[in-house]
């Protein structure tokens, strides 16, 4: 099983609400899971593909999440790699290798 760092897009003001849902709904799974609001409407969630997907499929996340995208590596400061794609969102930098 692989673990990826996850950032979902949520509805306006609800990442509160959907990071306490979620987190409750993984760590039935996953005790090592981790969740975070870092800006308005964005969260990330890192923890198991497999485990994400079961409770992302529940109807109500779904009418909640609006975009989620999958990345390999998160940093604090802007990392110096090829064959990457770095995306900023709020004070982390995320990171998806490309083969």
């Amino acid at each position: 099983m692989e673990r990826k760092y996850i950032v979902i897009k949520t509805i306006p003001k609800k990442e509160y609400i959907i990071a306490r849902d979620l987190c409750d709904c993984l760590y039935y799974y996953d005790e090592n899971v981790k969740c975070e609001v870092i800006t308005t409407s964005t969260l990330y969630v890192y923890t198991y593909i497999m485990y994400f997907e079961k409770c992302i499929n529940y109807k109500y996340f779904r009418a909640l999440i609006r975009e989620i995208y999958y990345f390999d590596d998160v940093f604090y400061e802007n990392p110096v790699c090829e064959n990457c794609h770095v995306m900023k969102i709020g004070t982390l930098f995320f990171i998806r290798r490309v083969s």
